[in-house]
């Protein structure tokens, strides 16, 4: 006799999200329920035996969505495919200063942990700019 197949979910996520072009990121693939290894159709291939919490690393040119189209447990049986299923990697453009009528010779520019520095070298000089993003993001600023 023939048992039924136990309903199990199949669940994607990518960390950290958003990232920065050029820099890796995890997909981590993660079951509840159901037994182990499983294989897997996703996006970017078929996988098969892989554990609960199985992971790769990923490093895409732009953002990316990510989605496991089915799954299957080592009784045979298939997953719940739902929203869970599918997770965007939102990838950001890296950062470009382009400077104009400034001598870079007497300022300081300097990136840190996302945030940029810049001195320029005397409390006597002033250093005015405009700073542009995404999603129309303006900011004008001024180092007096």
């Amino acid at each position: 006799m023939t048992q039924p197949c136990p309903t199990y979910a199949a669940s994607i996520s990518v960390s950290p999200n958003p990232t920065c072009l050029g820099q890796n990121a995890t997909v981590t693939f993660s079951f509840s329920g159901g037994q182990e290894p499983y294989s897997i159709e996703w996006t970017q291939e078929i996988l098969n035996n892989i554990p609960n919490n199985y992971q790769i690393s990923v490093s895409p040119g732009s953002s990316q969505t990510y989605e496991i189209f089915s799954t299957t447990d080592d009784n045979g049986c298939s997953a719940t495919i739902n929203s869970s299923s599918q997770a965007t990697l939102i990838v950001n453009p890296n950062a470009t200063i382009i400077a104009t009528s400034i001598n870079l010779c007497e300022v300081k520019i300097s990136v840190l942990h996302n945030w940029i520095y810049m001195n320029n070298g005397s409390s006597t000089s002033t250093i005015d700019w405009n700073w542009s993003g995404p999603n129309g993001l303006f900011q004008h600023c001024k180092i007096l």
